[in-house]
């Protein structure tokens, strides 16, 4: 299951992008740029940690604690139109549930840098803050 993902994504660049975009439109239409600015940042701020929490997780053979923080970043990344690094997410949850832990790091880095690649692409599509409210 992992080891055949090679990190490919299945959404096309175009694709992705357009998901992200409709996303970022909904939040705009729910709460405007201010909302999706703080979604974004929100998300983009809890990263790091939540990875962290999953190799930490991964090297104790934690697999409540791995499939807890897989999951909470599928659908975070999911939500904010990033299909692809949700469905990365999505098989390291699987293995994790499955207790297939063995060789799942290199699984944790490839979503890792699709969930960065994410943000990366979430923060510029949005219009930068103007200050005024």
């Amino acid at each position: 299951m992992i080891q055949g993902t090679a990190g490919a994504v299945d959404a096309t660049p175009a694709t992705a992008a357009l998901e992200g975009q409709d996303a970022i439109d909904r939040l705009r239409r729910f709460g405007g740029d201010r909302l999706a600015r703080e979604m974004i940042a929100l998300f983009a701020d809890s990263v790091p940690e939540r990875f962290a929490a999953a190799r930490t997780a991964l090297v104790a053979a934690d697999t409540e604690t791995l499939v807890r923080t897989m999951h909470g970043l599928k659908s975070s990344s999911a939500q904010l139109g990033g299909t692809g690094a949700a469905r990365l997410c999505a098989e390291v949850e699987h293995a994790a549930r499955a207790e297939q832990l063995f060789g799942l790091a290199p699984a944790i880095d490839r979503a890792e840098q699709a969930v960065h690649e994410l943000v990366a692409w979430l923060v510029h599509a949005l219009p930068p803050d103007s200050g005024v409210r």
